[in-house]
């Protein structure tokens, strides 16, 4: 499913709620996720999972190309930890 099917699914779900309407609270719920993390928040979703961060620690990776070891710095990275009740919804 791309962006315009999930929003126009979920529009159809809403009745009365526009295309529009969906595909703004969309963008807004994104770019509110997107702030919590930055600030290195924990954001639970009841029934679908939790958005959070983890901290990655330096290391020496490898250039694929030519073998030679690169150098790649500490970061913090993205995490979405899925909920018992999707997990068992899918299976």
């Amino acid at each position: 499913m791309n962006k315009k099917e999930y929003i126009a699914a979920t529009a159809e779900k809403t009745d009365g709620i526009s295309k529009a309407t969906v595909e703004e609270v969309l963008k807004a719920f994104t770019e509110t996720i997107t702030e919590g993390l930055i600030k290195g928040e924990r954001i639970p979703i009841v029934g679908l999972g939790a958005f959070e961060t983890a901290d990655v620690e330096e290391r020496i990776g490898k250039n694929p190309k030519t073998g030679q070891p690169v150098n790649i710095p500490a970061h913090r990275k993205p995490k979405f930890k899925i909920s018992k009740t999707l997990k068992d919804a899918v299976r």
